[in-house]
């Protein structure tokens, strides 16, 4: 697909009354999420919200979604009908209400290759955020709506995606605060999700496939963006809206429905490619991270680590039960698995040991072991590509197996991955990670604070500076 022509069409629409939910007598709370157009940085001038494009670029655009960012947006290794469903069943019959936030990141990917679409992909943004705004005040939708749910997801996508908000990023941005566009965004669709299951009892949890389907992407798609947030810009996001653990027993049902009951392991989960439970421990280990920068160590905060730590090992033991009999120990999905797995067996250490330096021995035979399931992803052969580990989203556990290398040879092996999916990943979160660990990597600290690097230590700015804004009995619940 090229540059955008120059030809006549009207972008402004409106969502039709006959497709809008209107509030029910009994409803909950309205939303106090209100995306606003701050996003559009001052360094570019504002887009008029009616540009004057052709019909037929929509539909290129449309069709470039469909075809290119769904296969990008979910897990290479997830069911096929996943895609076709969600497109089928999500996207088109919603397009009317949809088409703003979908065009909009279709449109800054396109940006990439052709510079023209940046203009326009600003001005769907700021469309989508306007129609968004004016819904919500509007009181034409109740807040619980699975569209409006993905619309917010899409805007924050964009957000991620914005490479100049990327390249703008360093450790003295403001990416944290509360004006955060992204953050708005995340929030909104936390505020979304918590309206839905307030409504919402497990006997209607969906039980047709098409809409198990868009509801488990959509519950993964939050969780992984959720969680990623907390990871590297310090703000437990779940907290702010409702309890964590309130939170995550609310998302198991959708988390946990199976669309496609006869499909591999490897092919359940549409976005995460692991288990779930991988990122619910992630989302742990930043509240107690947060816990421990925010007051001293004491006995509480030890024996609230111990029981992450075991919380975590008994599950491993669980999952390793229940998959060893139906994955091959070399395949794929095994291997991503266990690479997860291997981070977080570094924070939880770093986390029940404090002291602990980077090259001892206990953390260096985990690094070891990770460095091997790396290597596997590294290879350029035609015939190995189809057997690769990582995903090209799957840069939060080589931050943290690169923050703890001591190895010259391990940095390149780590190095040499981050370049390869540098390719297609261009969020703010991806170009931190390779910020972060070319820093550690310079430091001749890098053999004893290498993590604590990583987490804020040894005086560098670091990952999860926020203050704690929860509690661990936030996080105690069943998983």
């Amino acid at each position: 697909m090229g540059p955008p022509k120059k030809r006549n069409a009207n972008l402004q629409r409106q969502i039709p009354s006959s497709d809008a939910t209107s509030p029910s007598s009994a409803s909950p709370p309205q939303l106090s999420y209100r995306p606003s157009l701050v996003p559009i940085r001052p360094r570019d001038p504002l887009p008029s919200l009616q540009p004057h494009l052709p019909v037929d670029i929509d539909q290129g655009l449309i069709h470039h979604y469909t075809s290119r960012l769904c296969s990008l947006l979910l897990s290479r290794h997830a069911h096929p009908d996943y895609q076709r469903l969600f497109v089928q069943s999500s996207i088109l019959p919603k397009l009317q209400l949809m088409v703003e936030p979908l065009l909009a990141c279709a449109s800054l990917d396109l940006s990439r290759q052709f510079p023209a679409y940046r203009p326009l992909a600003l001005a769907y943004y700021a469309q989508a955020v306007t129609r968004t705004r004016n819904a919500i005040t509007g009181e034409r939708v109740e807040g619980t709506e699975d569209w409006l749910l993905m619309n917010v997801l899409h805007l924050n996508l964009f957000e991620t995606w914005n490479s100049d908000a990327a390249d703008e990023s360093d450790d003295s941005d403001n990416s944290g605060s509360d004006t955060t566009p992204a953050l708005l965004h995340i929030q909104g669709a936390a505020q979304i999700l918590k309206l839905k299951l307030e409504r919402q009892s497990y006997s209607s949890v969906p039980t047709n496939t098409s809409d198990m389907v868009v509801a488990r992407i959509a519950a993964e798609a939050f969780v992984y963006h959720t969680v990623n947030w907390s990871l590297f810009h310090g703000n437990p996001i779940p907290t702010s809206t409702m309890p964590a653990a309130t939170l995550w027993i609310g998302l198991q049902p959708y988390l946990d429905l199976k669309p496609f009951p006869d499909a591999l392991d490897a092919e359940k989960s549409p976005v995460l490619g692991v288990p779930w439970q991988v990122y619910r421990f992630l989302s742990d280990l930043t509240i107690y991270f947060h816990q421990q920068q925010c007051r001293d160590n004491n006995d509480d905060d030890v024996t609230d680590a111990l029981a992450l730590r075991d919380d975590f090992e008994a599950w491993e033991m669980q999952h390793e039960a229940e998959d060893i009999n139906k994955q091959n120990a070399s395949s794929p999905y095994r291997q991503r698995t266990r690479l997860f797995i291997l981070a977080l067996k570094l924070l939880i250490l770093k986390l029940v040991h404090p002291a602990i330096a980077t090259m001892d021995e206990r953390v260096q035979y985990i690094v070891k072991e990770a460095i091997r399931l790396i290597q596997t992803n590294d290879s350029s052969e035609a015939s190995v590509k189809e057997n690769v580990v990582l995903e090209r989203t799957d840069f939060w556990p080589l931050l943290v197996v690169g923050s703890a290398v001591i190895v010259n040879g391990q940095v390149a092996v780590v190095r040499a991955t981050l370049q390869t999916m540098a390719q297609t990943m261009h969020s703010v979160a991806f170009v931190k990670t390779k910020r972060a660990l070319e820093t550690i990597w310079a430091s001749d600290k890098r053999d004893r604070d290498g993590l604590t690097m990583l987490l804020g230590g040894s005086g560098v700015p670091g990952l999860m500076q926020t203050a704690a804004t929860a509690t661990a009995s936030d996080m105690h619940a069943p998983r």
